[in-house]
């Protein structure tokens, strides 16, 4: 009931205006591409938000990934191999070497 009250409200706001003169029909065109334009821009925005963070998030799962695959290969294979088959470099699984030599002591 109260979507249709605001919905006559907005038809009876829209007939007044486009009765007006010539200048205030301009000017509510304007204003109204205007609105449409700026939620247009907001909305691409968000889409666009999203999806970077969606991305982001699946770069990070990936790595996440890499990274254990890489700490289960410490013990059988070496520092060189593992970065080759996992795509982390060479400092980084040597920096999981170390990290799991130091939980060993």
């Amino acid at each position: 009931m109260a979507q249709q009250h605001e919905t006559i409200r907005e038809a009876k706001d829209e007939l007044l205006v486009l009765s007006c003169n010539e200048k205030y029909r301009l000017y509510y065109e304007a204003r109204l591409k205007a609105l449409l334009d700026e939620t247009s821009r907001l909305q691409t925005a968000r889409d666009e938000g999203l999806e970077q963070g969606i991305q982001q998030g699946l770069e990070q799962r990936k790595m996440q990934r890499d990274l254990e695959i890489a700490k289960n290969l410490l013990d059988v294979l070496d520092d060189e191999t593992i970065a080759f088959k996992t795509g982390l470099t060479v400092p980084t699984v040597r920096q999981l070497r170390e990290d799991a030599n130091k939980l060993k002591k």
